[in-house]
């Protein structure tokens, strides 16, 4: 009976060791795959990075200075339009402006 026993214990044992060797070389192969994945992605991150800060550089910035451009000439172009378009002073003090203005809200009360 106890030859059955030790046999028992040591093919436990045995399997065992088996299992955890195989398990031991599925990590090991696992991990290296995984590094070799980190390693790509790391590389793939850098790139889109150097990509995204001369797209930046190249497109973003300039095309904002234009924006600012453009804006700054229509609120020039505004300003020299309201200097040209200035009401003008007619004989009784009252300026053309506030002369239509009356004669439209006189037309509205009727």
């Amino acid at each position: 009976m106890e030859w059955y026993r030790d046999l028992a214990i040591i093919v436990c044992g045995v399997i065992s060791t088996v299992v955890l060797v195989v398990c031991s070389v599925l990590l090991v192969v696992l991990y290296r795959r995984l590094t070799k994945l980190m390693t790509s992605m790391r590389t793939a991150t850098d790139n889109l990075e150097e990509i995204s800060s001369v797209a930046k550089d190249k497109i973003v910035e300039p095309l904002a200075q234009v924006g600012v451009a453009v804006l700054s000439l229509s609120r020039w172009v505004d300003t020299v339009g309201d200097f040209i378009r200035r009401p003008r002073k007619e004989p009784d003090g009252k300026t053309e402006k506030s002369t239509k203005s009356e004669n439209t809200q006189e037309e509205k009360h009727e």
